[in-house]
């Protein structure tokens, strides 16, 4: 089957094939000759009546007439063949060397948008090196079946001003470049013609872009598919922002296409080279140090040559540009490293607009506008010409650097430079933290990194004091949201800086301090630091300290295990509270009577000294240790067989706080008044194990240990509730619970409701 580039060309081997001559189909159809010349060579499209007439005398199939008669026309859609021949438009499309990964999805949604013909102008825009060209290259291959006048693709890196563009598009057409008159000569050439045009790399030459409004004007045949840093800003584009791949979560990594991806460009080279459970982590460190950008994990895949995925991750932590290296010697000089691409788009930034992206480099984990304006200078139109460009990223109402272009931005700050920013961050997120309320999770949280490079860079310094006041604002947000093992190490090395403090401060955090200690099982430092803040608050006469240090004295011994010991300092911690007359601590100290004299089995005590508690914290709102109460009360429901009532405090428990160590307690607590009731049935036995999972994964996660007590509970209640089940069963609940993640457990565990 002979093979032929365009409509025209078809025509005439059809005619040969019928051994007619251009004057014998010319009288035929009862036109010139003149007439079929000009559609033989491509230089015309038959009217309607002609286009009938041609297929009549061609001996077109009755099923194929349609598909004949919109080639002829150049209508979409155009088949993807004729009868007796395969029609390959003409094109001039670079093959790709490697297949195309992860972008399914957004080959099959662009793919659809051509060939429905809306839009006819689609540009494909994104940071440097997320793959635009690759993307645009399968598109063009995938598609130039489905224009019957070819896909032409014309690369555009190499110009250095926009009056190129055009004459650089007639020469892919094959069309003389100079002469005057050039855009109407290309109109006239592809006003009949059905053309992909791929345009590589536009970014640089905006201004031509009004020619190529003038083309698509005249061409209604004409699509136009363009990469791009930015939008070309023209009436009717599209623009289509293509993201980094998807980063790999913490199951299943070898699904993942960014994971993917880099092995197979490592077994390019290393065919043996398979992931297992030590190397898998490892190239997920990678993948998300690199943000799943398709070029840097290119290169990565280079480095993967000399050095193992432990090694070059641990490279990529310090240095990731130059850990990077360089990639192949075909490749444009630009991709040839991950700062040439960066590059490309730094060096075409204003003077001004540059030194606001270098000092941008310094934030960690995303800014909002406030941030960026008192840190780097940047005004709302900086911010709006960055995302334009694709070198910052909007997400609700913060903006974000790519770890990668962030590690550039920094790379290019002078040392006067880099001290005036990080000056600049610190000052801005010490006002900020001093100014929110400690109860603002959501503000720390997307805060983290910023904090924690602040946090830092203090303690660097040796300012014990003003560690210690950002560290007295932020504690009981790491305590709430699982940091306490962060938490602690950054409250052990700002308590031993030396320096005045004032002592109610150090009091404070040397209390924390001992309660994420024993929250995460470390009781050795626990005591000295409550002996130390109890000394400090005596020779001060800060006196109000004295119960609130007992009562945490009197947990900790709860905690190990030390129950009369407990009991015996709680006595005198209420005593203490009871004269200072804080509601708060009277109730927190309620709390841990109630809980130890549970543990000792004293339960008229427990259910009073929690009746009383629960009535003061309702009282002054306090719905943290309201919660914990009900969990106690919960607790005191279970023993008596009242699992209704346990479960009704329970759930009303978890909707009270979101404390990571107070969600887990209530968790066990719920899944035992679920299990482990007479009356229920297998599905509720298999709720308590997938709700314990959930606590396990959570607590592992977290790095911290269920204490004594919470042990011995958990470990009795599990024993007698898989009795009432299958092995199996119990295991693939176990496993699905630990799938969950601590909030995934808590909406769980309120679907549960609904059942009783």
């Amino acid at each position: 089957m002979q093979t032929v580039t365009f409509f025209g060309g078809w025509v005439r081997e059809r005619r040969r094939e019928l051994q007619l001559t251009q004057k014998k189909l010319a009288r035929l159809l009862g036109c010139a000759p003149v007439t079929v010349q000009k559609i033989e060579e491509g230089h015309r499209r038959p009217s309607p009546l002609l286009a009938e007439g041609l297929a009549k005398h061609l001996e077109i199939e009755p099923q194929d007439l349609g598909r004949f008669l919109r080639l002829a026309r150049a209508e979409p859609p155009v088949p993807r063949a004729l009868p007796g021949r395969t029609l390959t438009p003409a094109s001039s499309l670079p093959v790709a060397a490697t297949a195309l990964l992860g972008r399914e999805q957004e080959l099959a949604l662009i793919k659809q948008k051509l060939l429905a013909g809306q839009p006819r102008l689609l540009t494909l825009t994104g940071p440097p090196g997320v793959g635009k060209t690759r993307l645009a290259l399968q598109l063009g291959h995938e598609l130039k079946e489905a224009f019957a006048d070819g896909v032409r693709f014309v690369p555009l890196v190499s110009l250095d001003c926009p009056e190129l563009v055009l004459p650089t598009v007639a020469r892919s057409l094959g069309l003389s470049e100079g002469g005057s008159g050039l855009s109407a000569r290309l109109q006239k050439h592809l006003r009949d013609q059905q053309t992909l045009l791929v345009l590589d790399n536009f970014e640089h030459l905006l201004e031509a872009a009004v020619g190529l409004s003038g083309l698509l004007e005249g061409c209604p045949g004409l699509r136009v598919l363009a990469t791009s840093r930015q939008a070309l800003r023209l009436y009717g584009e599209q623009e289509w922002p293509l993201e980094p791949l998807t980063l790999p979560g913490p199951s299943n990594p070898t699904a993942n296409p960014a994971v993917r991806l880099l092995v197979e460009r490592v077994q390019a080279f290393d065919p043996a080279f398979a992931l297992d459970a030590h190397s898998a982590a490892a190239i997920a460190e990678i993948v998300t140090h690199l943000d799943g950008l398709p070029l840097a994990l290119e290169l990565a895949a280079g480095r993967l040559r000399y050095l193992s995925p432990g090694e070059l991750a641990t490279q990529l932590r310090m240095k990731p540009l130059a850990a990077l290296g360089s990639g192949p010697r075909d490749w444009p000089q630009r991709q040839q490293t991950m700062a040439g691409a960066i590059a490309w788009s730094y060096e075409r930034l204003e003077a001004p607009l540059r030194q606001v992206f270098r000092h941008l480099g310094v934030f960690v984990g995303g800014f909002d506008r406030a941030a960026a304006t008192e840190v780097a200078g940047a005004s709302r139109g900086d911010l709006e010409a960055l995302l334009d460009a694709h070198l910052i990223r909007r997400e609700g109402g913060r903006f974000h650097l790519l770890e990668i272009l962030r590690a550039y931005a920094l790379e290019q700050l002078s040392a006067e430079e880099l001290e005036a920013a990080r000056a600049a961050h610190l000052q801005h997120y010490l006002a900020r933290l001093e100014a929110h309320p400690v109860e603002d999770m959501d503000w720390l949280e997307a805060e983290m990194g910023n904090l924690r490079t602040a946090l830092r860079r203090v303690l660097e310094r040796g300012e014990a004091r003003l560690a210690l006041r950002m560290l007295r604002q932020s504690y009981w947000f790491l305590e709430v949201r699982g940091y306490q093992r962060e938490g602690l190490s950054w409250m052990r090395e700002a308590l031993a800086l030396p320096g005045e403090v004032e002592p109610e401060l150090r009091i404070h955090l040397l209390n924390r301090a001992a309660t994420m200690a024993w929250q995460v099982g470390d009781f050795e430092p626990v005591d000295s630091w409550l002996d130390t803040a109890l000394g400090l608050s005596q020779a001060e006469g800060l006196t109000h300290w004295e119960a609130h240090l007992l009562m945490h004295r009197g947990r900790v011994e709860i905690e190990r295990g030390h129950y009369h010991a407990a009991l015996r300092v709680l006595e005198e911690a209420i005593e203490a509270s009871r004269r200072e007359g804080s509601p708060n601590l009277i109730a927190s100290t309620l709390l841990q009577l109630a809980y130890a004299q549970l543990l000792l089995g004293n339960l008229e005590a427990a259910g009073a000294f929690t009746q009383e508690g629960l009535e003061i914290c309702r009282e002054v709102g306090n719905s943290f240790w309201e919660a914990l109460l009900l969990d106690i009360r919960a607790q005191l429901a279970i023993g008596r067989g009242e699992y209704a009532a346990a479960r009704s405090d329970l759930l009303r428990a978890l909707s009270l706080s979101e404390h990571s160590l107070l969600l887990t307690r209530v968790l066990v607590s719920l899944g035992e008044a679920l299990g482990l009731a007479p009356e229920a049935g297998h599905e509720q036995v298999l709720q308590a194990a997938r709700l314990w999972g959930a606590v396990e994964a959570e607590r592992e996660a977290r790095g911290l240990p269920f204490s004594v007590p919470d042990q011995a509970r958990l470990t009795n209640s599990v024993g007698r509730a898989k009795t009432r089940a299958s092995d199996l069963e119990w295991n693939l609940a176990w496993a699905s619970g630990r799938s969950m993640s601590l909030r995934e457990a808590v909406e769980y565990a309120h679907l549960l409701e609904r059942e009783y």
